[in-house]
């Protein structure tokens, strides 16, 4: 869990108060998140994902 806060804390110093519940299980699940990729969109993106 640790890693979810640090990414937490950056995203709010770049101005995302929160994350959406999807991101949230993104970022807590072993099997959709690999930090060592660092590969994740936060926020809206011109093809809706």
């Amino acid at each position: 869990m640790k890693e979810y806060e640090h990414i937490q804390f950056m995203a709010q110093k770049l101005g995302f108060q929160s994350f959406t519940e999807l991101q949230h299980k993104a970022f807590c699940a072993d099997e959709t998140y690999n930090p060592d990729r660092w590969l994740f969109v936060i926020g809206a993106t011109s093809s809706g994902k």
